[in-house]
Order: structure tokens, then C-alpha cells, then sequence
């Protein structure tokens, strides 16, 4: 995929309202709604997620990457959320489908100590206003789906998209290094924007302070 420069973060020239009016179809194919699914195999290749649509146009198309959380007496890595590198050539996390686990259901491929890998589930958490894609969230999570967008003359737009419930708008904000990223960088977070995603505290503000809309597309 083609590699974007960032720039400066006090350069930042913001689009206004990048993210178009769609109508968005659920998608039920499972994993064969994902790049090069392979059905004696159960999975499809390996894909990236990126921003597209996004109201900030300085990192459209800027793609995921992941920061770790670790609690109190972890010996490894448990749990972590997908993230947008503030980078976009820094190394990505990588995402596939598998169905063995269920239809439509996500891997990522994150790490789980000083230099190892292990694909694990992703999954929204549980609160709305906070619903970050994720691993090891366990019960307290919501599964994410593939969906399709369809332009106001009813033709396709290009892509898969991922959501919940019919919402695929996200919102993206970006976070200093001194904001719980445990690699001590900075990143630019994510949630799903769906129903009773509101900002807790603002009187039904739908965004919070510097926080961006965006579509997420699946990309080989």
C-alpha cells in the first residue's frame, strides 16, 4: 500500500465534513467477505484497516496499528487496542479472518511479549461511548461485522467497512505519548460511533475535543 508522510502536527490543514451520507448494508457472507478467502483453509489473507472518508485529511488512509495495555502482575501480553500509527510507515498491524472461530470473525496479529506474535479475536468493548476495537476484552465486548456502503444514486461504494449494528462511522482523536500508550508514543485512537455513543459529561456532545470522523476499510 502506498506510504503517506505525516505532517507536522501544528501544520494540520483539516477538511471539512470528508465523511459522505451512505447507506450501509450488513454484509453475511462470513470470512468470504474478506480479501482472498480460502475455504479449505477457513481464512482470508492478511489485511490492514485504514482511515477513508476521514474529516482530518491529513491521515486518510493512514493504517492501524496497536497499543498494548498491561495490568498489575501481567507476566505477558493480554489485551491491547487497535489503533492509527501517527506514522503511516511505521510497521502495521495485521488482521485476518477466521472462520473457525465463527462467521466473520477477526483476528489481529499482536504481540505478546519483548519480540513474539499470536493472532488473537478482536472485539468492540462494551461501553458505547468507548466501544475501541480490541483484544482480550473477553465478556465485557461486542463482536465487530463487515459491512457495505452504497452512495445516494444506490451504487456501491468500493471497499469492505467495519462496524456494528448498522454504525460504521468512527471517530479518531489523537493522543500524546504521556496517554497510556505503554511503547511511550503517541497515537491516534479510535471508537465506533454508534448509538448511545455520545461524550459522558457533555450534554450529548457526539465528538470529543479534537476528535475526527472516519470510515474504516479493509485494504490489502
Amino acid at each position: 500500500m502506498p506510504l503517506l508522510r505525516l505532517a507536522p502536527l501544528f501544520s494540520l490543514v483539516v477538511s471539512a465534513l470528508a465523511v459522505p451520507n451512505v447507506t450501509v448494508v450488513p454484509l453475511t457472507g462470513g470470512c468470504s467477505d474478506y480479501p482472498s478467502y480460502d475455504a479449505s483453509t477457513g481464512l482470508s489473507t492478511q489485511f490492514l484497516l485504514t482511515l477513508n472518508s476521514c474529516d482530518n485529511s491529513t491521515i486518510e488512509g493512514y493504517g492501524d496499528t496497536c497499543q498494548v495495555i498491561r495490568r498489575s502482575g501481567d507476566t505477558g501480553i493480554h489485551e491491547g487496542r487497535i489503533s492509527i500509527a501517527t506514522n503511516n510507515q511505521i510497521a502495521k498491524t495485521a488482521f485476518r479472518c477466521n472462520s473457525a472461530l465463527g462467521p466473520g470473525v477477526l483476528e489481529a496479529l499482536t504481540p505478546t511479549g519483548v519480540s513474539g506474535y499470536a493472532y488473537n479475536q478482536v472485539n468492540l468493548t462494551y461501553y458505547p461511548y468507548d466501544a475501541e476495537l480490541g483484544w482480550g476484552f473477553g465478556q465485557y465486548s461486542n463482536p465487530v461485522s463487515a459491512f457495505a456502503h452504497f452512495d445516494e444514486d444506490g451504487n456501491r461504494i468500493d471497499g469492505v467497512f467495519l462496524g456494528r449494528d448498522n454504525y460504521t462511522t468512527w471517530g479518531v482523536k489523537w493522543y500524546p505519548a504521556d496517554s497510556g500508550s505503554v511503547d511511550g508514543n503517541p497515537y491516534w485512537g479510535l471508537r465506533l460511533l454508534g448509538a448511545d455513543s455520545a461524550v459522558p459529561g457533555t450534554n450529548g456532545s457526539a465528538l470529543y475535543e479534537g476528535e475526527y470522523r472516519t470510515f474504516l476499510k479493509v485494504s490489502v
